[in-house]
């Protein structure tokens, strides 16, 4: 079983190379507020940073805090999604997809998730409803319970096609905006 270091490394990958969150050079938010938006411990938090820095994907400016490499080659960390993330997105095939995927995600996640991971999705999906009710944008917290569903099947697989899933889906949402 991964450990969730392993798993918290993944996601910070995935914020810099495919979410575009953090660019090469960019400082990383403080611990408590990384930690907190990951919904891990700042020791995991930690372990994860160590792992990014010793495959060259950030680096730690003593004083000054944690940035992204400026020189990180995201083809070499990407290369197995490179043809998925360059497709052209046609609404109907992304739909179809999501529905074959989805399910079997969360039925996955809940033959195999831990009592914590449980909890964080439950916590993911009650954000969801108050920012309905509230009628804010919930577009980050949708995609951060999608994220969970996926580490919560254990599926190596399914955790890494989630973030490519998303890019298509914002990649398509900001193609029928422009339209």
């Amino acid at each position: 079983m991964k450990r969730l270091s392993d798993s918290i490394a993944e996601d910070i990958l995935a914020m810099i190379t495919i979410e575009k969150k953090f660019q090469p050079g960019d400082q990383l938010p403080n611990e408590i507020d990384l930690s907190s938006e990951l919904n891990v411990s700042r020791t995991t938090l930690r372990e994860a940073i160590r792992i990014l820095v010793t495959n060259g994907i950030l680096e730690i400016k003593r004083g000054r805090g944690t940035f992204v490499k400026k020189d990180i080659d995201k083809r070499h960390n990407m290369q197995k999604f490179n043809d998925l993330s360059n497709a052209i997105i046609d609404a109907k095939d992304l739909y179809e997809i999501r529905l074959i995927f989805e399910p079997e995600a969360a039925y996955y996640a809940t033959k195999r998730a831990s009592d914590t991971e449980l909890n964080r999705i439950l916590n993911y999906g009650k954000q969801i409803e108050q920012k309905i009710n509230e009628k804010k944008d919930r577009t980050d917290v949708e995609q951060k319970f999608h994220r969970a569903i996926a580490k919560a099947t254990h599926n190596e697989f399914i955790d890494r096609l989630m973030p490519v899933v998303f890019q298509a889906i914002n990649k398509g949402v900001i193609l029928s905006q422009k339209s």
